[in-house]
């Protein structure tokens, strides 16, 4: 039987993209341009010829310029905006908290969860809009840091380290891409997940902790998506905005 293919993305863009800065004094992080072309519009680009019919936006700050950008794609996809009004103090355990609770990211069969401050090759998302899928990237010490995590043979994703490899102890291990899919029933246990560690105080963490703590209790499971070769970039720095201007090929700063 064929696995239906996942039509709705969440869409992560409420941050204040302060290590970015002087780029993001005016425009949030995902209207800073690549190569021409301004991240958020490439990701629309790819994510409609890709399949994807809906989208479920987290903003924040410049919340507007957000949306007037989604609004004015070409693609016309059917947008939700959920406004994530303590950005500036929260990380994005709080924003996909709020997002993955619209009824749009609750549907069969399923979301795919995207970090906004990415540059991706567009042959990511035919491997990626399939549930229980997740972007990843052998992992490089020298430059790379943040969630890592490690797979099984069958390339199931075994455990997740949030705290980065340093935590781990672990060798052969891959890098998270920031790149999500879930089915509409791992949205509903993540969300558990999320508020567990929204209404614990925990509002300055990540929500890959929510996945880890789901992966490691047996309630999700993941199979990787593996990048080995191909380019992209996270753009949080100046450094990284020059890096990805160049050439695209590293990974998350976090």
């Amino acid at each position: 039987m064929t696995t239906p293919r996942i039509q709705t993305a969440v869409l992560l863009a409420a941050g204040r993209g302060a290590r970015l800065r002087p780029f993001t004094d005016d425009r949030p992080k995902c209207l800073v341009p690549v190569r021409g072309q301004r991240l958020l519009d490439r990701l629309l680009d790819q994510l409609a010829a890709a399949g994807v019919r809906e989208l479920v936006v987290s903003t924040g700050y410049r919340a507007e310029m957000v949306m007037a950008a989604v609004d004015a794609h070409p693609a016309g996809l059917r947008a939700h905006e959920v406004y994530n009004a303590d950005h500036a103090t929260t990380n994005n355990v709080v924003s996909l908290w709020r997002a993955l609770g619209h009824g749009a990211a609750r549907r069969d069969p399923g979301v795919v969860v995207v970090e906004t401050d990415l540059w991706l090759p567009a042959g990511l998302w035919p491997r990626l809009l399939v549930p229980g899928r997740l972007a990843v990237d052998r992992f490089d010490p020298e430059r790379m840091d943040g969630t890592v995590l490690a797979l099984a043979e069958d390339g199931g994703v075994s455990r997740l380290w949030v705290g980065g490899a340093e935590a781990s102890g672990a060798a052969g291990l891959w890098k998270t891409v920031n790149v999500t899919a879930l089915s509409a029933e791992d949205v509903v246990t993540v969300l558990g997940e999320l508020e567990a560690l929204v209404e614990g105080g925990r509002t300055g963490c990540y929500y890959e902790e929510a996945l880890a703590l789901a992966l490691h209790a047996g309630r999700l499971r993941m199979r990787a998506v593996r990048l080995e070769g191909e380019a992209w970039a996270e753009v949080d720095t100046p450094e990284d905005l020059e890096r990805a201007s160049m050439a695209p090929r590293r990974a998350s700063a976090r």
